[in-house]
């Protein structure tokens, strides 16, 4: 079959099923879009972003904060059991080290600067100069003897402290054994 004869096959299969064929191709693309969603994501779109990078060091640095405040709080006579959450209101970042180079020509000095480069088992990074992490907002503290006003006072001052927080941004109450989340 020559190739003119596959053209007037063709013309001629698309002019009974043309509107058909249009149809069925685009519920079949619609149906590819709808499956993509239960297919396994590409290793491309797993890739955390910087965002989602920043969200998990905040819950983390809050976390282990958490945790140490905790662990230190139920040291103090009277405490008791002690649960802790502090929230932070800021992102996490990194300041990268740069080295500056200054030229004078003709039109005056210029300067350009470019992040210090390290190398480490044959992989290069740039050197983190300093890790600013993220500025805590409030802390809450329930404990056992959180409803007497000495042992509140103690563990404001306490989580004042360490922190480095006004006393207004902490929240110190009763801690309740009996209760249970809905």
């Amino acid at each position: 079959m020559d190739l003119q004869a596959i053209r007037m096959r063709w013309r001629s299969y698309y002019k009974k099923h043309g509107v058909s064929l249009l149809v069925g191709v685009g519920l079949l693309g619609i149906g590819c879009i709808a499956l993509s969603d239960w297919l396994p994501a590409s290793h491309a779109s797993q890739a955390p972003s910087a965002q989602t990078e920043a969200s998990a060091l905040e819950q983390d640095y809050a976390l282990l904060l958490e945790q140490r405040l905790g662990n230190l709080l139920m040291q103090l006579e009277g405490v008791g059991h002690v649960q802790v959450m502090v929230t932070v209101s800021s992102t996490a970042a990194q300041i990268y080290a740069e080295e500056i180079k200054a030229s004078e020509n003709d039109r005056g000095s210029q300067s350009e600067q470019h992040p210090v480069i390290t190398r480490k088992n044959g992989d290069e990074a740039p050197l983190i100069e300093k890790t600013e992490y993220p500025v805590v907002q409030g802390v809450i503290v329930l404990c056992s003897g959180g409803h007497r006003a000495a042992i509140k006072e103690q563990v404001i001052k306490a989580v004042s402290t360490v922190l480095n927080i006004p006393a207004a941004d902490i929240y110190v109450g009763k801690y309740d054994p009996n209760y249970q989340s809905p």
